[in-house]
């Protein structure tokens, strides 16, 4: 079946789980872009398919009523008993194939809500773009399972304040860069006790811990920062390709 193998394409290609957990994983431009072309695809189906999954449900429901009147009819007159006896039979494999097809289609559905999260987190991974996050916003938004929407709901919430935390950090740095103190030999341990300190208390990082989820590409640059501040030794501790990186 075309949808399913487009399904375990899309699964075994990122690496998608039923886990919510397992959505916070590193994720390329390129592959960002590819995600969202075979989700497209895949939603698509999805929506044609739902007209199927509507008919199928009430064919199940007439046919129930279909066999119960053979059933009467089998009853009542002997000699059709054979013949309708086979026709309940294929109804019931009918209504069993069918029901399969809408098992198949309900787990399409769910492998699409994966990927609409993975899109959505994978958003947070990536330098700040206002369309690409209210893309993603709106992809979340998209997740038809409210549980899991529900359990995930941290990422919506970064996607909204990534522009004022980046805008944070950025200001953050550029206090860092700014500091006489970073260039001088004599009170550069000074600086850099009181820099690791600063990035220790900044707000995203209060803000960020113990969360499920977070603003993955944030937390990278304050970890490289705090890297170069605690393996220096002396006056050549440069932040200014961070900062670059933080620009909008």
């Amino acid at each position: 079946m075309k949808i399913v193998s487009l399904v375990l394409l899309l699964i075994f290609t990122f690496g998608y789980s039923a886990n919510a957990q397992d959505a916070t994983v590193t994720m390329s431009m390129s592959e960002y872009e590819m995600v969202k072309a075979r989700m497209d695809s895949l939603s698509s189906v999805i929506e044609n398919n739902q007209v199927t999954i509507d008919s199928i449900n009430n064919a199940l429901r007439g046919q129930d009523s279909v066999i119960e009147q053979l059933r009467g009819q089998i009853r009542s007159i002997s000699e059709l008993h054979q013949g309708s006896d086979s026709i309940i039979v294929a109804l019931k494999d009918s209504i069993s194939f069918q029901s399969n097809e809408i098992i198949s289609l309900r787990k399409e559905v769910a492998a699409l809500d994966m990927v609409r999260l993975r899109y959505a987190n994978g958003r947070l991974q990536l330098p700040y773009n206002q369309e690409k996050v209210n893309e993603a916003i709106e992809l979340f938004n998209g997740i038809s399972n409210v549980n899991l929407r529900n359990e995930c709901s941290e990422v919506l919430s970064w996607l909204r304040q990534y522009r004022f935390y980046l805008l944070d950090v950025q200001e953050l740095m550029q206090s860092l860069q700014s500091d006489n103190r970073r260039e001088n030999k004599f009170e550069f341990d000074e600086w850099r006790s009181s820099a690791l300190q600063s990035i220790n208390q900044n707000r995203y990082i209060k803000d960020s811990q113990g969360h499920q989820f977070s603003i993955i590409y944030l937390d990278e640059i304050l970890s490289i920062a705090k890297g170069r501040l605690t393996k220096a030794t002396k006056p050549t501790v440069d932040f200014s390709d961070l900062i670059e990186r933080l620009q909008l």
